[in-house]
């Protein structure tokens, strides 16, 4: 396979054999559009970022609706390009996931900053629904950055200790 990570400016991917990464406004439809001409799918990592990751009420670094607005400009630019492919992270706890969640854990997430991104996400799950196109939402817990250990698996309660490697996810 060819990839090319369309990535923000602040991003730290290098290119490698078979990895080209472009840096751009991801929120930028015109710009996304030039980047997916001759794909055959896109998947999108993108996120909401957080001054502290591992702090709840951490201030948000990105728009409010960064996800929601980056993933329907994402749809625009597949649909003027003929992909129609679309796999996206979301969170566990999104849509109708969020009886699954801890009721503690529900408690920390409508109080903190969290609230703010997961009602972001469930805006970006409304948008997939609504695009016409062949999607899918993976919704891992908590990411923690490191390599694949095989723990990937589902489950029908997220705790709040729950959590996943980035590799895992992949």
């Amino acid at each position: 396979h060819r990839i090319k990570a369309v990535v923000r400016s602040t991003a730290a991917i290098e290119p490698s054999d078979g990895l080209e990464v472009v840096q751009c406004d991801i929120l930028d439809p015109s710009i996304l559009r030039d980047q997916i001409v001759g794909t055959d799918a896109v998947v999108s990592c993108l996120g909401i970022r957080k001054k502290d990751p591992a702090d709840p009420w951490s201030p948000l670094l990105s728009p409010v609706d960064f996800t929601t607005r980056s993933t329907a400009g994402v749809i625009e630019a597949m649909k003027e390009n003929g992909v129609e492919r679309l796999v996206v992270i979301s969170s566990a706890g999104i849509g109708d996931s969020w009886e699954k969640v801890d009721t503690e854990l529900q408690d920390v997430i409508q109080s903190s900053s969290i609230g703010k991104i997961f009602l972001d996400l469930n805006n970006m799950e409304k948008v997939l629904e609504s695009s016409g196109l062949d999607t899918l939402a993976i919704r891992p817990v908590a990411l923690i950055d490191d390599e694949a250990n095989g723990g990937a698996h589902i489950v029908n309660r997220f705790e709040k200790t729950s959590k996943i490697f980035t590799g895992d996810v992949a």
